[in-house]
This record gives structure tokens, sequence and C-alpha cells, in this order.
């Protein structure tokens, strides 16, 4: 939640306008590293977003400590990955959208070829 409102409020100059969700965070069994899987939206370059927040690492990671420090002994390393599972989905949805219009105008030839018949 705190990485989120980092995102939401304190990291808009890096994001370009994009719209960043954090999708999962899995922390190593040492709570050393924290792997942030990320959504990147509303930009046409993700993988450009992608890269400032991994150049914006370290400041990212201090705005967490401040956020949670009374909370946990040892900020945790931040990798990002992108998580392109939402892109996947809408992909799929349009595959099967473009299916069900083929089927559509398939059976309308078929009841039109039955009419005639």
């Amino acid at each position: 939640m705190a990485l989120a409102d980092i995102f939401l409020q304190e990291a808009k100059e890096i994001l370009d306008g994009a719209m960043v969700s954090i999708s999962s965070v899995h922390i190593t069994p040492d709570l050393f590293t924290a792997r942030v899987y990320i959504g990147i939206f509303n930009h046409k370059k993700p993988d450009e977003i992608l890269y400032f927040i991994e150049a914006n690492n370290k400041a990212i990671r201090k705005l967490l400590g401040n956020k949670i420090k009374s909370k946990v002994r040892r900020i945790p390393e931040l990798v990002f990955f992108k998580d392109d599972s939402l892109d996947e989905v809408f992909k799929l949805e349009a595959l099967f959208k473009d299916i069900k219009d083929k089927d559509d105008s398939i059976q309308q030839l078929r009841d039109t070829n039955n009419d005639e018949a």
C-alpha cells in the first residue's frame, strides 16, 4: 500500500503521465529483496517507464523507507518487473470477440442459405 501511494502521489514526475499499478510483491525469505510486479498503463512506451522507475530505484526506496521505517527493521532492496498479464487478458478478449463475430457471420450466411432453399 505504501509503495502504491508513492507511485500515486510522490513519483509523478518519473511516470510521465502513465498509470502504474502494483499487481504483486514477493519478498524473499531473508526480507532483503522485494520483487515488485507493476502494470504500466496509459503510456505508449511502458518499457521506458520501467526504465525510469529503475533509474530512480534509490529515491523510491528512500520514500518507502520514510513511510514504513517504524514497521520494519530494514527496508528491502526493490527489484521491479513489468506485469503484462492484464495486457494478455485484453488480447485474449479481442481474439475471442473476433472469433464470435466470425461465428455470427457464418451463422447468418447459413441462415440466409437455408431461407433460400
